[in-house]
């Protein structure tokens, strides 16, 4: 959104826009998937009800720009499908790779390409490698492991570890 961003409790500025460009599963359209999502039970709010007027992108797999900034996008291995954001600005490079599981030769290949001389990765490490091996095969995530093999292929400058197992406690965390 642009303009100052609202105080809880009061409608963003008159005339906002907020535009929403994502990946759409298969016979649906981002506007159905999230407006599934972000209403009750999922969510207190619809999101039909934001103060200001939404627009939805269903994306196709062309890059595109917003304020000078290139989008491309990766189709990544997840059971309901998932895509990679790379964002390039004023040879600048972050790609945002989550809910992705590693382990498809070709995809990891691809998403190593992707990435490549990215300044920032900011990627899926749900797991630990023997949580991953014993219990998770399929879930669509992936590992720190995984993510620190991505990044060095890569020759990623910065590896962001994003998406963590919701059960893991702080201190395994830091342990991690």
């Amino acid at each position: 959104m642009r303009g100052e961003p609202p105080c809880e409790g009061h409608s963003p500025p008159k005339g906002t826009t907020l535009r929403i460009h994502g990946f759409a599963p298969a016979g649906k359209t981002v506007r159905s998937t999230l407006e599934q999502f972000v209403s009750p039970p999922y969510f207190p709010v619809r999101l039909a009800g934001a103060p200001a007027t939404v627009e939805y992108v269903d994306l196709d797999g062309s890059p595109f720009e917003i304020d000078g900034i290139r989008v491309s996008t990766l189709p990544l291995n997840h059971p309901d499908g998932c895509i990679a954001y790379r964002l390039d600005r004023a040879g600048r490079r972050t790609v945002f790779a989550t809910d992705h599981e590693h382990g498809d030769p070709e995809v990891d290949a691809a998403l190593a390409e992707f990435c490549r001389g990215a300044d920032h990765l900011i990627y899926d490490a749900t797991y630990v490698p023997s949580e991953y091996e014993s219990l998770r095969k399929g879930w669509g995530h992936s590992t720190w492991y995984a993510a620190v093999a991505i990044a060095r292929a890569a020759a990623v400058e910065n590896l962001v570890l994003f998406h963590h197992h919701p059960d893991h406690t702080d201190a395994e965390l830091e342990r991690i």
